[in-house]
């Protein structure tokens, strides 16, 4: 069985994959700006707690996002 997760804490974002009791690191990225945590954090917390967000392990959309370049409208009106 493998576990993708995910975490967000204040310096970044982080995924990680555990396989047969092993964790490994997929990906990170060390936020660059002073409130990129705050942003993150603001834009996940307008979805449903239970929400399954097919994004949440994606490297390229959270650089876009973090960058700007994602239409947070468009992505929250896919869950409704």
């Amino acid at each position: 069985m493998i576990i993708t997760s995910g975490t967000i804490p204040d310096n970044g974002i982080v995924c990680r994959e555990c396989k047969g009791g092993v964790i490994k690191e997929l990906w990170r990225i060390d936020y660059k700006n002073q409130g990129d945590y705050e942003k993150v954090w603001n834009f996940l917390d307008r979805f449903d707690k239970d929400a399954d967000l097919k994004f949440a392990g994606s490297k390229s959309f959270w650089e876009d996002y973090i960058a700007g370049k994602i239409d947070e409208n468009k992505i929250l009106e896919q869950y409704k």
